[in-house]
């Protein structure tokens, strides 16, 4: 059976936590083998700290372009940075990809209703903005199973945090005309230690016509920013950003505690192939990001591909922000087409 809508159907994937998942059948049978569909599981935006599965940031084209090329797509909530930590993100990773490969799970059961089992050698992984850094790490994370057989960066978060731009204050505010930024409540936040466990906390419009959330968790990527505390709190070490800041950047590998090497994600011979997006002009996070992540998949062996899409703003709006940059239809054609050749 093929999806005949494109409404997504809601699934909790760690119930002790209440973690949830959307699923969107595929439309077409075009990329079924032996009875089974591959999965497309994307990890969403929010700088690690806001967001949701489904929220206005969610791309289009993953719930139409590619259920219509035979894909079932999962998009999945994961602890949201601070009070949550990079840890807890990563054993989300592990709990959604051992939940997505389980049999008699309610999702399991759901698809076997319609005659639909998931490819267990076709999972592609997905990360856009603050959702790289849990795509990243089930692409380099042994210990993630199934493995995926290929890792969508796009215009990933993560892929330097040793950069002068994550270590140090930056003035973002311009480059994020649409969001509400509140300095008063963004420091609340930070006094109260993030205030209880997030996972769902999708952008909404507020009064006035901005972009955020009645929680305020939106303002969060604004202040780590302004303040340069985003790796303070990404390895909960009050005063380790300033400390790097201070060596040159050859050397601030080195001075990090061998228990917080663990939380870059390193790259390893066995990540998968890897398609990276990003616009040239991202001032939200620089692509100079993604041009470490090509170094150092390239020095592992591992296959990239790359778009650098030029003029682009984060998440590749036209530099007036004003809607999606020239030739974005091409961006996506093409890596579609690559995702059709790599599962099929």
């Amino acid at each position: 059976m093929v999806a005949t809508s494109l409404q997504p159907k809601t699934f909790t994937y760690d119930t002790s936590l209440d973690l949830k998942l959307d699923v969107y059948l595929p439309t077409s049978r075009q990329s079924t083998k032996n009875g089974k569909v591959p999965a497309f599981v994307h990890f969403h935006g929010g700088g690690m700290v806001t967001g949701s599965r489904n929220d206005a940031f969610f791309p289009e084209w993953i719930n139409t372009i590619l259920p219509a090329k035979g894909f079932l797509v999962v998009s999945a909530d994961y602890r949201l940075l601070f009070p949550s930590t990079p840890a807890d993100m990563v054993t989300d990773v592990h709990t959604l990809f051992s939940y997505l490969s389980t049999s008699s799970t309610p999702l399991d059961t759901w698809l076997s209703s319609l005659d639909i089992a998931l490819d267990a050698g076709r999972f592609v992984v997905s990360g856009q903005s603050g959702g790289n850094y849990p795509a990243r790490a089930a692409a380099t994370n042994a210990t993630v199973t199934p493995r995926p057989i290929t890792w969508l960066s796009l215009f990933g978060q993560g892929s330097d945090w040793l950069s002068d731009f994550w270590l140090s204050p930056q003035n973002v505010l311009p480059y994020t005309p649409f969001f509400e930024y509140d300095q008063t409540r963004a420091k609340k936040l930070v006094e109260q230690g993030g205030g209880k466990v997030v996972s769902d906390s999708a952008y909404l419009t507020l009064q006035g016509g901005k972009v955020g959330h009645t929680t305020g968790r939106n303002n969060l990527y604004i202040h780590f920013a302004q303040t340069g505390l985003y790796v303070d709190v990404l390895l909960s070490s009050p005063g380790i950003a300033s400390k790097l800041g201070t060596a040159p950047y050859t050397e601030r590998l080195s001075l990090l505690p061998p228990s917080l090497l663990p939380l870059l994600l390193p790259i390893t011979a066995s990540t998968p192939p890897t398609y990276i997006i990003h616009g040239t002009s991202d001032h939200m996070v620089p692509i100079a990001d993604s041009y470490k992540l090509k170094d150092d998949l390239e020095k592992e062996g591992v296959q990239v591909r790359v778009d650098w899409v030029e003029g682009a703003e984060h998440g590749l709006l036209a530099d007036d922000f004003g809607g999606l940059v020239e030739g974005f239809d091409g961006v996506v054609g093409r890596v579609v087409k690559w995702l059709e050749k790599r599962v099929n």
